[in-house]
């Protein structure tokens, strides 16, 4: 059984976020963002060596990416919350 999960090469991001990494009036610098990325839906493929001569393995295989692909439609956005700490010499 080969399970094979697919997203699309690119992701544009929406979100806001504080800091100032250039700021030359102190040594440490925080920052922090948060926002989301649209990923759109994930493609889904199952796939079985022996599923071509058995057609019970092969239906059930169809059935089970079928359930896949319908639970991978709610992960369309992710969040994103992301943060760091700089000291600069």
């Amino acid at each position: 059984m080969t399970a094979d999960i697919d997203m699309t090469g690119v992701a544009p991001f929406v979100g806001i976020g504080w800091g100032n990494a250039v700021d030359e009036e102190s040594n440490w610098h925080f920052d922090f963002e948060i926002g989301a990325l649209y990923q759109g839906t994930p493609t889904a493929t199952l796939s079985s060596t022996g599923a071509a001569s058995n057609p019970a393995l092969a239906s059930s295989i169809a059935a089970e990416q079928a359930q896949l692909r319908d639970a991978l439609s709610n992960f369309k956005w992710y969040p994103v919350i992301a943060s760091g700490i700089t000291y600069r010499f």
